[in-house]
């Protein structure tokens, strides 16, 4: 999901340079996931600076909510 998450900053051109996950900050499963079905990401950008990005997301399968997450990640030289 934080994978995501970049690539969706790096498509908006919101920030240059390569990003590492450096945190996760909250992680809540609520149930299985099957093997070979789709999901559905929503990530919200809650902060985006030149040197850091913190997001958090949520996972759906088959419209139920498998996953939550809040993450950080830091610019990396």
């Amino acid at each position: 999901m934080a994978q995501c998450g970049g690539a969706g900053v790096k498509l908006l051109g919101i920030a240059e340079g390569v990003f590492a996950l450096t945190s996760i900050e909250h992680l809540r499963f609520f149930q299985g996931a099957e093997y070979n079905s789709e999901f559905k990401y929503v990530i919200q950008n809650l902060r985006i600076s030149s040197h850091i990005i913190k997001q958090s997301g949520n996972a759906y399968m088959a419209g139920q909510q498998v996953m939550e997450a809040t993450w950080m990640s830091v610019k990396v030289k």
